[in-house]
């Protein structure tokens, strides 16, 4: 593993954590926290901040890129024997990011449950582990301040709606 650690960057030559290692320091009792980190990485940056023009070609090539992060990450793992050599790449579209997706934007929990044809109780239950992760992610001091900035909306959208939606008083 120390291998993996060092080849990914989270170590640097000499064993001590980089800025990347203190970041998955951080993440330690999260699930899947090594990938976490090395996607939490694509927004740090001590570089000052410059306005870009960025444009969004659509959800799935944001899926496809984090796809690909995951598969260089299962490679390194394959190739230092973290894994057996047998093992195959595997990865799963989350079935609740579509529902999770229009929640943040505002529609009601009953609503998207509907919609998307997912049970309200297994949906609140996401939202709720979705509202945790994102308390983990602004703890990262790392992370540009507006990306924290952005984080901090979607907790407070996520805590508005635990709060507010009165579709949960069936359940």
């Amino acid at each position: 593993m120390r291998k993996v650690l060092l080849v990914k960057g989270f170590l640097d030559e000499d064993g001590t954590l980089t800025q990347k290692g203190s970041i998955l320091q951080r993440l330690k009792n999260v699930k899947y926290e090594i990938v976490l980190a090395e996607v939490l990485c694509l927004f740090v940056s001590f570089k000052p901040f410059k306005k870009h023009n960025i444009r969004c070609d659509g959800f799935m090539d944001h899926v496809n890129n984090v796809k690909n992060i995951f598969e260089d990450i299962f490679n390194c793992e394959k190739h230092y024997r973290v894994l057996p050599g047998d093992a195959e790449f595997k990865f799963n579209y989350n079935e609740y990011s579509d529902p999770i997706n229009g929640i943040i934007m505002g529609d009601e929990l009953d609503e998207v449950a509907t919609t998307y044809g997912t049970s309200l109780p297994a949906l609140l239950k996401v939202v709720k582990e979705l509202l945790n992760l994102c308390k983990v992610l602004l703890n990262v001091s790392e992370m540009k301040e507006n990306v924290k900035d952005k984080i901090q909306s979607v907790c407070n959208s996520l805590n508005d709606i635990l709060k507010n939606d009165i579709s949960m008083l069936n359940y």
